[in-house]
């Protein structure tokens, strides 16, 4: 494995920017190697470098001919659904309204477009999350929310998976 050099376009996911910030501290060669007799299954190491260096998986598909690309949530931003869907907690639109803000968030973009977002987002709390809901909910059918949670779901058990193939390697 290549040390990492600032620069060198690998680096992990600013959920206040939005972007790819560099990484300062690389893993060493030789803290990268898995103990001795463990094999790493080559099927994970495309995520694998994605939850080391980004801190995310995306994913891109097609859905009635728009292409979408998703990708892991954050913490914190797993944290601010409860929070923006509060108006429907006890409801039964608690459920629906929990899966289109999981898609609001996890969305990245629509056909090449971000869903919106304020200029500015470290200031004004969850007020972003509660745009991009919005969004979703007053613009997208059920069937196509359904959908993009369907492909979420899937990118979070690929990521479940590939950090317990990486435990199971490194022991």
């Amino acid at each position: 494995m290549p040390d990492i050099q600032e620069g060198d376009g690998v680096g992990t996911y600013d959920p206040e920017s939005l972007a790819l910030t560099s990484v300062e501290d690389a893993v060493s060669e030789e803290e990268a190697k898995p103990t001795e007799g463990a094999s790493f299954d080559e099927r994970y190491s495309e995520p694998f470098n994605g939850l080391l260096y980004i801190g995310a998986l995306t994913k891109e598909f097609e859905w009635l001919g728009h292409k979408f690309v998703i990708r892991t949530l954050t913490t914190n931003e797993m944290l601010i659904v409860p929070l923006v869907i509060k108006q429907w907690e006890g409801t039964i639109g608690h459920a629906r309204a929990y899966g289109a803000c999981m898609v609001a968030l996890a969305t990245e973009s629509v056909d090449g477009e971000s869903l919106p977002t304020p200029v500015e987002t470290s200031s004004i709390g969850h007020a972003w999350a509660t745009q991009r809901f919005n969004h979703v909910v007053s613009r997208w059918f059920p069937y196509t929310i359904d959908k993009v949670y369907s492909e979420y779901l899937e990118l979070e058990a690929q990521a479940a998976e590939t950090v317990e193939a990486m435990g199971n390697a490194f022991g």
